[in-house]
């Protein structure tokens, strides 16, 4: 929730300092891979332009990408032609090549990244602690798990799992935070680990989450977008702990 609230706030703000209550109408696009838009904090950063909108009177757009990596950089360019937009905003890892791309073409542009930083000092950056929250994550699956079978859907395998949309260095940033966390409330604890390579396969996460239930783990974390929805539905129908991200996951697995 934490890192929704700054999505939301990060997105009015940075709109404020750019272009201020007084500015004429400034146009702003928005590009995301297929799926951003309807769930976690991309909502969040949705919410916080359509505020933008409301307050400050942009002109806002929304592209969804939809996921063919060929298509990218077409759209990219579709945007940044003739500077139609005074920012770009960026969502998804997916998007980097293309977008590191067209950057350099049209280097007038404005775009702002969000959820990472890359190397180019023309862009803009959007970034999270989100090992903070992750620790705080390992750190009470740890706790649970030291208690063993004293404590209720706890086994005595003394492991706990993660499992992560694609493995890029925003998700391993979570599971580092998570792994610290789960190790300093409980040395002796194991973390399983292991991605999905997508994150829009719910299917493959509850398959994932099942494997770590059934070799052990107890409590499954996931950072994996809508792929994580399935490691939620698994945990219900294994009556086993998940711990979920960015926003309340109790519709995928209520309690």
């Amino acid at each position: 929730m934490k890192r929704a609230l700054k999505s939301l706030f990060l997105a009015g703000t940075m709109l404020a300092i750019s272009f201020g209550p007084a500015a004429a109408q400034a146009k702003v696009s928005v590009a995301a891979i297929s799926g951003y838009f309807a769930q976690g904090f991309g909502v969040s950063i949705v919410n916080g332009l359509n505020k933008a909108k409301t307050d400050f009177g942009i002109d806002l757009k929304l592209v969804d990408t939809g996921n063919r990596a060929l298509d990218y950089q077409q759209q990219f360019e579709n945007l940044a032609k003739g500077k139609q937009y005074d920012l770009i905003f960026v969502m998804g890892w997916e998007l980097v090549d293309s977008l590191q791309k067209v950057s350099a073409e049209y280097p007038d542009q404005r775009f702002v990244f969000i959820d990472g930083v890359l190397d180019n000092p023309k862009m803009i950056y959007a970034n999270f602690a989100e090992e903070q929250g992750s620790f705080v994550a390992g750190a009470l699956a740890g706790m649970i798990e030291a208690k063993g079978t004293a404590f209720d859907k706890i086994g005595d395998g003394k492991a706990i799992g993660f499992v992560g949309g694609r493995d890029i260095p925003v998700i391993r940033n979570f599971l580092g935070g998570y792994e610290q966390g789960a190790k300093y409330a409980a040395p002796d604890v194991k973390v399983n680990s292991v991605f999905a390579g997508t994150f829009d396969d719910p299917a493959k996460g509850s398959e994932l989450a099942q494997a770590l239930y059934g070799q052990g783990s107890d409590i499954v974390y996931n950072v994996a977008g809508p792929t994580g929805e399935g490691v939620m539905q698994a945990s219900a129908a294994v009556d086993k702990y998940s711990i979920g991200v960015d926003i309340d996951m109790c519709g995928s697995a209520p309690g």
